[in-house]
């Protein structure tokens, strides 16, 4: 249900945001020159995923509207083959 994948993918987010403050700490309090050379690359896989994101949610779109179609063109089929049977 909707609210099931909405609770669980807040949920989600907000694991994954404490994993990484505290792993990002855990590595500028042990080396700080190792944090700032993994750092940099946060905002690059913000962005990556943004766009990844956006390409997925319109394809998720085009494989619900082609399966709708899909459904409806199958849902006539079938009530065409029961006239025909009807009047058989």
């Amino acid at each position: 249900s909707l609210y099931g994948v909405l609770a669980w993918g807040a949920n989600t987010v907000i694991a994954n945001v404490f994993y990484l403050i505290l792993s990002s700490a855990m590595i500028l309090r042990t080396d700080a020159k190792l944090f700032l050379a993994t750092f940099w690359l946060a905002p690059l896989m913000g962005l990556v995923s943004y766009v990844y994101g956006r390409r997925a949610h319109r394809a998720c779109q085009d494989v619900r509207h082609h399966s709708a179609a899909l459904g409806a063109n199958q849902a006539e089929n079938i009530d065409g083959a029961r006239v025909v049977a009807a009047f058989n």
